[in-house]
């Protein structure tokens, strides 16, 4: 006779309710929001990621000077009202450059990270839930590519490839796959010896519908964590790679390549060069703060 509370072994699939083999509930989007505006630094990354993004997406609307029209009778001219921020070193104006530059430049960081989150992701899932020969081949390639620092290899396939923004996205995106691919690895590890999930294959539950619904949805947050804090530092590594030449290519407004055009004309017009170097800073900062936030949000044990 089976002990009390024990599971017996020819129980079928159909006769544990889901509900028993699912995590306990996480906190609700309500209370992590709640969580997210209490914390004021947090608020601050979310308040100016929004005006940042927002700005990209709708300023040009607003501010209609063509970012490619130049005006070599006004080149380097000071802040006026015509031009706000002045006017770069072909005459075209700074703060239209800007705000198209702000959709090239985050652009391309959202979604280099988000081939980041999903491939890398991918592999350290089926990497961490499969174990065995799977994991020992898969975790070797992401070693070899670890070996080498992000900016470094990021820069050797875009001098490799050429510039451009297909390959700008590439160079970026690659170096990010090992990282998240650690970070789900070691999370599924974790989850997969949960009760709810060892529960899940005893009752016969297909182990797709555990990898998706049980391991998947339990492992996430410390990637989501991971890209919000990723899209900052991909930031700094397309306005390196644009400042060298090596990214989106003139005449199409771009942070980087901003800093690349103004760096001569330091003495002659500092607001040139400072104002994207400002604008740049300011985005890597604004997404660590948010970064931090969401963890300190979704960290169950605060």
């Amino acid at each position: 006779m089976p002990e009390p509370g024990a599971l017996p072994v020819e129980l079928g699939a159909g006769e544990l309710p889901e509900t028993h083999l699912a995590a306990a509930p996480a906190s609700s989007w309500g209370e992590a929001g709640r969580r997210l505006v209490r914390n004021r630094l947090a608020l601050a990354g979310l308040v100016i990621v929004a005006v940042l993004v927002l700005g990209s997406l709708l300023g040009p609307l607003a501010w209609r000077l063509d970012p490619l029209e130049q005006d070599l009778a006004n080149r380097l001219v000071g802040s006026s009202a015509d031009h706000p921020l002045g006017t770069d070193t072909n005459g075209r104006d700074v703060l239209a450059r800007l705000l198209h530059g702000g959709r090239t430049t985050l652009g391309i960081a959202v979604l280099a990270v988000g081939i980041g989150l999903f491939v890398g992701g991918g592999i350290g899932l089926l990497s961490g839930y499969l174990r065995g020969p799977t994991d020992s081949i898969l975790m070797r390639i992401m070693d070899v590519i670890l070996a080498f620092p992000s900016l470094l290899l990021a820069l050797a396939i875009a001098a490799a490839r050429g510039a451009g923004t297909f390959n700008l996205v590439l160079a970026i995106s690659i170096p990010a796959i090992p990282r998240f691919a650690r970070l789900m690895r070691a999370t599924v590890l974790s989850v997969r010896e949960r009760d709810f999930v060892l529960a899940a294959r005893v009752t016969g539950v297909r182990p797709s519908r555990i990898l998706v619904r049980h391991v998947l949805r339990n492992s996430v947050t410390p990637s989501v964590v991971q890209a919000s804090i990723g899209v900052g530092v991909a930031i700094l590594e397309i306005a390196a790679l644009g400042y060298l030449g090596l990214g989106v290519q003139p005449p199409t407004p771009e942070w980087g390549a901003m800093l690349q055009d103004a760096q001569t004309y330091l003495i002659q017009d500092p607001l040139v060069l400072f104002v994207p170097c400002a604008v740049i800073s300011l985005a890597i900062m604004s997404f660590n703060l948010l970064g931090d936030g969401i963890r300190d949000v979704l960290d169950p044990g605060r």
